[in-house]
């Protein structure tokens, strides 16, 4: 689940942003399908243009004679000058000062108009136009956001809407448009109040979109907008419809998660139900309020992340999936009351185990394994196949995709026939199984049946793609789950198979046995279990104290220290635990290089922007570690701590341990973004100490990379770590500073505007000390992260981060 990141479409009046002696404006405006712009002129007399200009993002156009007549119209043509996606049109008067402005789109809050149709100016909003008025008064529709129904649920071409309202409402004749086509609703249906109504439109949604909804009078009553959308997932708004009053960037909820549709999106629900436990569900990490009646009924209030496990016997939860409980109720599980803003979630348990798949409030229970704290999945309790090796990696030079494969096995009395077998949504085509034989899957173009003597082959409908960092693997017939596996990338090494002997995975033999059984002599299995009662505990409580020691330290937060932990306490003690998988672990461990100087990423805010690999290659070779984390760890650990653009706001407590972090002698580094993508909470901490963080956009319109908010500065102050400088390529917002010192400010050409003005007196990078320590402030997170491979921003990132640490 991820906090998806709104795009500014404001949900606010027009404002007037200069004063103008004739008061000309921005009336309506035609995208596509030939561009036009209508200005309107309210005063009793005539209007020059003579010296007026109309800016977009890329594009400027000065008037150099025209006349608009009173209480008339004129009619700009351009081509090519408006963003289909989204523009901001700025009206500009004689003297230069901006006498009007319009967003649509991508950029803001007017609706971006398909083909043929327009954007008009009315009582005081912007709205769609199906049928133009071009040199004409205008006759749209007016807006009326939050008045009937909301956008609540996008998932492929499926919109969920939901009546916040407390009367029904038929919908059908509405319409939805996502700025490219048109969709009416041609459903004679009613939606009741707080309830739902799915939808199956025709419009493609993709990773980036703005969405409008109108009712059957044209009146635009709802959008959104969205990026960064994982589309195997569905957007969602929780609480539902939330805000009743309308759209606003600020206040609306949307996450990327898994589809409710049909359901209510804000829930809390019984999800699985096992001998030992009762897993209850919320779809995003927050504070719930319920109750939960067994033999009696009991009251929490407590933080969820997403599960939560009640058991009834924690020392049998704990044995068998290795991790504690939430909560322990030593009651009986017969039967369920699961009460949460007034919604009720009843089950009778009967069964061995039960999981509503998939995990929203409409869906059926239905038997199959114990998965806590876990997506539940359907799986067969009777597989009739098995997975049995794995050749994830082969050795080089041979192409991975040509000899990956995956063995399986027929445990059942009968042929099976692969008619109905699929991985990752792929068919696997082949002849009957044999009972008791071997198959091997492998790639549709795969070399190793030219190679081996295989006797049952299977090919899959395309790539298999096995990762060599890890990966999950499922063999499925239809929707239910036969059998799967999890690797991590360390599980085996390179040109070896991964075998599962006495339903342990353990590394394999060179080359692996793809299609034939894997066979141990008595007496080397012997040993090995004589090796591992001997030895196991030793080496397990080696390995725990050297990741308890591990732990207080920076590396806690690294990729390889957690992979080893997670394997560890996975695998540890278990019957036929082999002695080299720990010592492997031992050893992987030894190997963890523990830094002089530290730094980290603080990514607990759901952050974009995150740490870059390139800046951690870089700097592990300067002998300087980097970690990031998803927690709030001891700051302590790390000399430096980057603080890219938060999504979510900041806990008191967490502004407080920041800053007791900078006054304790650490260097805190805040870095904001553009417009209103920022979030202004950095303010609270940046404030105090003289910088202010706008929402607003760098612009260059000499020095930049092709588009002007994408700027190069190649003006550096007389500070040491711009020696070997030449440019930045940076793109974000502006910092107001009193009593800072500045460490960047851009070229003489550079400056940034918001969404009323320009602002001429900025800095880009502040530096101010506190306490014993020092807040540096960016207006860029993306220089030190997604863009630090343009320009010297790489090479500037880290002569920064040595100059900080020698300070």
């Amino acid at each position: 689940m991820k906090r998806i990141l709104l795009i500014t479409l404001l949900v606010c009046s027009f404002v007037e942003l200069g004063a103008s002696e004739e008061n000309i404006r921005i009336n309506e405006f035609c995208i596509k399908g030939g561009e036009w712009i209508e200005l309107y002129n309210p005063n009793p007399f005539d209007v020059s243009l003579n010296g007026y200009s109309i800016e977009t993002k890329e594009d400027l156009f000065e008037f150099t004679g025209g006349t608009i007549p009173a209480d008339g119209f004129y009619i700009f043509e351009p081509s090519g000058f408006l963003d289909n996606d989204g523009d901001i049109i700025t009206l500009r008067d004689n003297t230069n000062s901006t006498i009007d402005m319009v967003s649509y789109g991508y950029e803001g809050y007017a609706p971006a108009p398909p083909s043929h149709k327009s954007c008009a100016f009315i009582n005081e909003e912007w709205n769609l136009d199906l049928t133009p008025t071009k040199g004409e008064e205008n006759d749209v529709a007016n807006v009326s956001l939050g008045s009937s129904l909301m956008i609540n649920e996008i998932y492929e071409k499926t919109i969920e809407f939901y009546n916040p309202q407390e009367i029904p409402i038929n919908i059908k004749d509405f319409f939805i448009t996502d700025g490219d086509k048109i969709d009416t609703i041609d459903l004679n249906s009613t939606i009741y109040p707080h309830d739902v109504l799915v939808f199956e439109s025709t419009i493609t949604f993709t990773e980036k979109d703005v969405l409008y909804l109108f009712d059957n009078l044209g009146r635009l009553i709802d959008m959104i907008g969205y990026y960064s959308h994982d589309l195997d997932e569905s957007l969602q708004r929780i609480p539902d419809g939330d805000p009743t009053f309308g759209y606003s960037w600020e206040t609306s909820n949307l996450y990327d998660i898994p589809e409710s549709l049909g359901s209510l999106n804000d829930f809390f629900i019984i999800s699985e139900v096992y001998k030992n436990f009762i897993e209850l569900y919320t779809p995003i990490p927050r504070e719930v309020s319920f109750s939960i009646t067994l033999e009696t009924k009991r009251e929490f209030t407590l933080y969820v992340d997403r599960f939560l496990i009640i058991s009834n016997n924690d020392r049998s939860f704990f044995r068998e999936f290795r991790f504690h409980s939430d909560i322990v109720i030593n009651e009986s599980f017969n039967e369920i009351t699961i009460e949460f803003k007034g919604m009720e979630d009843h089950l009778i348990y009967d069964h061995e185990t039960l999981a509503r798949i998939p995990i929203k409030p409409n869906s059926d229970f239905k038997e199959t394994k114990p998965t806590p704290k876990e997506y539940n999945k359907l799986y067969s309790l009777d597989p009739p196949l098995v997975i049995t090796e794995v050749m994830y990696n082969p050795k080089k030079p041979q192409l991975d995709k040509y000899y990956e494969w995956i063995e399986i096995y027929n445990r059942s009395d009968l042929p099976y026939d692969p008619e109905n077998l699929y991985f990752e949504n792929k068919k696997i085509n082949g002849d009957l199984i044999p009972p008791g034989e071997y198959a091997v899957i492998a790639d549709s173009d795969t070399h190793l049946f030219d190679e081996i003597d295989i006797k049952n082959k299977l090919k899959l409908d395309g790539n298999l793609s096995l990762s060599n960092s890890g990966d999950y693997i499922a063999i499925m017939e239809g929707d239910i789950i036969l059998d799967d596996m999890t690797y991590h990338k360390n599980s085996s090494k390179e040109g070896f198979s991964l075998e599962k002997i006495n339903g342990v995975w353990r590394k394999g033999r060179f080359g692996g046995t793809p299609g034939y059984a894997i066979e141990i002599e008595e007496r080397e299995y012997y040993d090995t279990i004589l090796c591992i009662f001997r030895n196991n505990d030793e080496l397990e409580k080696e390995i725990a104290e050297k990741i308890a020691e591990m732990e207080s330290t920076s590396l806690s937060n690294s990729e390889e220290f957690l992979s080893i932990k997670n394997e560890f306490e996975s695998f540890k003690g278990g019957f036929i635990i082999k002695n080299r998988f720990l010592k492997d672990l031992k050893r992987r461990l030894d190997s963890l290089k523990i830094y002089e100087k530290n730094i980290l990423f603080l990514e607990n805010k759901d952050q974009y922007y995150k740490m870059n690999e390139s800046l951690k290659k870089t700097l592990n070779e300067q002998d300087i570690g980097l970690y990031a984390s998803t927690d709030f760890p001891d700051l302590e650990r790390y000399d430096i701590v980057f603080v890219t653009n938060p999504e979510n706001d900041f806990e008191d407590e967490e502004i407080q341990k920041l800053e007791k972090y900078m006054k304790d002698g650490g260097i805190l580094i805040l870095c904001g973004t553009y417009y209103t993508y920022l979030n202004t909470d950095l303010n609270r901490i940046s404030e105090k100490y003289g910088t202010t963080f706008v929402k607003s956009s760098l612009r260059d319109d000499e020095s930049n990379s092709g588009k002007n908010y994408y700027v190069i500065v190649k003006e550096f102050p007389d500070l040491p770590f711009y020696e070997n400088i030449e440019e930045l390529n940076i793109s974000g917002g502006a910092l107001l500073y009193e009593d800072c010192t500045v460490i960047l400010k851009g070229n003489e050409t550079t400056y940034a505007v918001t969404e009323n003005n320009t602002i001429e007196n900025f800095a880009i990078i502040t530096l101010k000390k506190v306490g014993d320590g020092y807040l540096i402030c960016s207006g860029s997170s993306q220089m030190f992260t997604t863009g630090i491979k343009y320009g010297d921003n790489l090479k500037f990132t880290v002569e920064l981060i040595e100059y900080l640490l020698s300070l």
